[in-house]
């Protein structure tokens, strides 16, 4: 029975990479801009996305990912301190969430993107206090006002997915075995000591669990998990993405867990 729920999951995966696009960090500077975000408990990213290139204005709200006042987990960062706030997806797959989302094989060209609190009543927007654009179309992603200039509040990029590792200049993470089955070990290498913290998502983006957030020294580290949620309940098996944060680094991987 299990031999087949790893089969399933795995035929899935498959179906999962042939969609994606590059995966998407965005880390959000709530000082910057017009905002009320500075010392909140919360930051959500509302926002919405086009799989047509063109301009960067209200056309670009075609599938839009959020719902505006609820503490739901759809669309919320994670916390890096200083007010700077960050949240890693598969474009594709995440604006899949809205009700008539992407075209499946396409890749998202533009986002536009409101930040608020849990309650929605604070919000973080561009200098004008208007929409904060970014374009998907250059490499990294270009962020800018909704005036067309650009934007310093916000930096992205984007970083090539795998199964079980990925791998930058200066930062590498692995998790192993993968399909997890009872549990993992993650095993990463930072090269100065800085805050770190391995966060863990479901398939429409919510948080489900942090595996580790605390200052580590430099050097290699290794953290065990046994695929459960904040309350240490088992997760349920399908494909997840999980995100590490050093510093102002972030690198993001998948993992499959078959019960």
């Amino acid at each position: 029975m299990k031999y087949s729920k790893f089969l399933t999951v795995l035929l899935c995966l498959c179906s999962f990479h042939s969609n994606a696009q590059l995966d998407l960090s965005i880390i959000y500077d709530a000082t910057q801009g017009v905002s009320g975000l500075v010392g909140a408990s919360k930051v959500y990213m509302q926002s919405g996305a086009n799989d047509m290139p063109g301009p960067l204005d209200g056309s670009t709200w075609s599938y839009v990912v959020g719902n505006w006042g609820l503490d739901d987990g759809v669309g919320e960062l994670v916390p890096l301190g200083n007010d700077r706030w960050a949240i890693s997806i598969d474009p594709l797959l995440f604006y899949s969430l809205a009700p008539t989302g992407p075209v499946v094989g396409s890749s998202i060209a533009r986002i536009g993107m409101i930040f608020r609190d849990e309650t929605g009543m604070l919000t973080g927007r561009d200098d004008n206090d208007d929409v904060i654009y970014l374009d998907l179309t250059s490499n990294p992603p270009a962020v800018f006002n909704a005036n067309g200039t650009p934007f310093a509040g916000v930096a992205a990029a984007t970083s090539p997915v795998s199964v079980n590792a990925i791998f930058d200049e200066q930062m590498e993470v692995v998790n192993s075995p993968n399909p997890l089955t009872k549990s993992t070990v993650f095993s990463y290498k930072i090269n100065s000591a800085t805050d770190v913290s391995i966060h863990i998502f479901d398939a429409q983006g919510r948080m489900v669990n942090t595996v580790i957030n605390e200052n580590q020294s430099a050097g290699v580290h290794h953290v065990a998990w046994n695929g459960d949620d904040f309350l240490g309940k088992p997760l349920a098996s399908g494909i997840y993405t999980y995100s590490l944060f050093s510093g102002t680094r972030c690198a993001n991987g998948k993992l499959v867990i078959v019960r």
